[in-house]
């Protein structure tokens, strides 16, 4: 189930983020592979698996992926996923607070910190930052999968939503990812191009 477009470049930075189910219910768990550099989806992830499997399918397509930094939602089964993480090791993963990466990193296990909170403000916040960036282009998708469950994904009772039967759960893991990437300084394009033009800058 997992789907790749292009494979690992030892010079390019990549994120996975990650929407995690039951895995025995009708909600999948889902990862997407973004290529930082290139501001590019190049693999994805849509299947029924528990949460211990998945942190640990999680864990191998990180090490891929050169070390990605590793995003699961931190809700209910995302828990017990980011738990497994800790268990095998898995040591880049997305803090909320470089503190707390840094506290974690050097001895503090606090994995509360680990991960995105999705909630009914920080959902909200996610998506519309996802329809921004698919409307102006900004990330390169390939994935058919998606596409068909951003033809059912609607707004109803005043909250955006896949339709009765349907599923958004590729759709909830590539909006936590572009979250990711297009807000924070570490890891968007836009915050790694000034870095690199101050640099230049100083250089000079």
């Amino acid at each position: 189930n997992v789907w790749i477009w292009k494979y690992p470049l030892s010079e390019h930075e990549y994120i996975i983020s990650a929407d995690v189910s039951r895995g025995d219910s009708k909600d999948y768990s889902t990862f997407h592979v973004f290529d930082t550099t290139e501001s590019e989806v190049v693999a994805e992830y849509k299947g029924k698996i528990r949460p211990d499997n998945f942190a640990e399918l999680l864990c191998e397509w990180g090490h891929k992926y050169n070390k990605a930094l590793l995003c699961p939602e931190n809700n209910s089964y995302g828990y017990a996923v980011i738990m497994k993480l800790n268990e095998l090791d898995y040591r880049n993963m997305y803090f909320q607070n470089e503190q707390h990466r840094y506290n974690y990193l050097y001895g503090d296990k606090d994995i509360g910190k680990i991960g995105f909170q999705t909630n009914s403000k920080t959902r909200g916040q996610i998506l519309t930052k996802l329809e921004e960036v698919l409307r102006t282009k900004q990330v390169k998708i390939r994935s058919s999968r998606l596409y068909e469950e951003l033809k059912t994904f609607v707004w109803k009772n005043g909250k955006a939503q896949a339709m009765r039967g349907q599923n958004d759960d590729l759709i909830m893991a590539l909006a936590i990812g572009v979250w990711l990437y297009d807000t924070s300084p570490q890891l968007s394009k836009t915050g790694t191009d000034i870095n690199k033009a101050m640099l230049a800058a100083f250089a000079v």
